[in-house]
């Protein structure tokens, strides 16, 4: 039976659970305000994001995609930011509760950076693939809605 997380730290528990729920909670919230700021798409968003634009257009004078652009980051970034903080502790309390502490001598040190530096070229060989395909999937998106405005 697995050892309760809670018991192990219960203030970074609650801490991972915040930032799980906050990371989760903007990510979803700048997918949802996605379309409105690509395609103009006008239903339910919040006044607070047309409010953002406007005051990037009006104080900094910046152009109205930058505007939107940033209105979205200032959404998305966080939900990474706190996304790695969940994640870290997660890890963290895991680390714990399986004894798996930095204890490493000299000659295992070696081979785990080399095993560590290999999986971490797959690992951002696969995440490129995976950014390469998503703006694949935007640029053909944008390809189809000039297309069909073209011949409508």
């Amino acid at each position: 039976m697995e050892q309760d997380r809670y018991s192990i730290n219960n203030k970074l528990y609650v801490l991972g659970i915040i930032s799980l729920i906050l990371a989760l909670g903007l990510f979803f919230f700048s997918m949802y305000i996605l379309p409105f700021l690509i395609w103009n798409l006008y239903y339910d968003v919040p006044d607070l994001v047309s409010n953002i634009i406007m005051f990037f257009e009006n104080r900094y004078e910046y152009t109205e995609p930058a505007s939107r652009v940033i209105t979205w980051l200032i959404f998305f970034l966080p939900s990474l930011l706190a996304g790695y903080i969940s994640y870290y502790i997660s890890n963290y309390i895991d680390d714990q509760i399986l004894g798996l502490a930095k204890k490493v001598s000299p000659e295992l040190e070696k081979e785990t950076t080399i095993e560590h530096q290999k999986e971490v070229k797959e690992s951002l060989g696969l995440a490129a693939k995976i950014i390469l395909l998503m703006i694949l999937i935007v640029a053909v998106i944008f390809l189809l809605q000039i297309i069909i405005q073209s011949t409508a």
